[in-house]
């Protein structure tokens, strides 16, 4: 990132896990395009792992950390070249790019204990108040498809009709108008501790609704697609630059 934004910097915290004890002292990251803008957005995806696999059918394997590249990395990959393109062709709208720490350290049923970096990153924020958010998660999928995740429809209803009317525009098949599941991602300690009009592109169903990689060793890269990861990446460009 140091080579591509104008800024960048880290933002420290600890997070004491209740449930299985110890202590992470966990950071997120931080980068500006564009400082200077009158309009501003924040893109966002989490670039830790889990540390376990607690989804795992084998017993044995459920102590071992998920490799995450769908579940982390693909929000990641998307954003990192977001980055290089916003280096090469710089635009009038500021973008602050965040990867955001301690997203997945959570205990199932518990939605407190995840999204750990979003929710200081919110109550301590580092930058003026962006006029909006965007957050990537689980977009690799080779079999993508993007229902509006309900929380985002809640709390940023305007933004979210937005992104999918653009995506259907764009002819990306990915994105699907109708509502999917209501789930507890970064983009809620946004809009809930800075009220922050945030929403998460996501698909849960990692592969499909009878079967899920999701926090398990399967979660592995050739179950991803550089095709989904580009229908992602086309749309926030062209949300960036204001191209239709």
């Amino acid at each position: 990132m140091e080579a591509s934004a104008d800024t960048v910097w880290t933002q420290p915290f600890t997070y004491e896990d209740l449930h299985r004890g110890g202590s992470y002292d966990l950071q997120n990251i931080i980068a500006r395009f564009n400082p200077n803008a009158e309009k501003q957005i924040l893109l966002g995806a989490h670039w830790d792992t889990r540390p376990w696999s607690d989804k795992e059918s084998d017993i044995d394997n459920q102590d071992k950390p998920i490799i995450g590249a769908n579940d982390g990395a693909s929000g990641v990959a998307v954003l990192l070249e977001i980055a290089r393109v916003l280096k090469t062709n710089p635009t009038e709208t500021g973008v602050t790019i965040v990867f955001f720490d301690g997203e997945d350290l959570g205990m199932s049923g518990e939605n407190r204990s995840y999204a750990q970096g979003s929710q200081y990153f919110a109550k301590n924020l580092p930058i003026p108040k962006p006029d909006h958010a965007i957050i990537l998660d689980m977009v690799g999928d080779k079999h993508l498809h993007l229902p509006i995740e309900r929380l985002s429809y809640r709390h940023a209803p305007r933004l979210a009709r937005e992104i999918w009317k653009l995506a259907n525009r764009l002819n990306l098949p990915a994105f699907d108008q109708s509502l999917g599941y209501s789930i507890f991602d970064d983009h809620v300690p946004l809009w809930e501790f800075a009220e922050i009009p945030a929403i998460d592109i996501i698909d849960f169903d990692y592969p499909h609704k009878f079967a899920n990689y999701w926090h398990t060793q399967e979660d592995t890269p050739e179950k991803c697609s550089p095709a989904s990861l580009e229908q992602v990446g086309t749309l926030l460009t062209h949300h960036i630059y204001g191209i239709e």
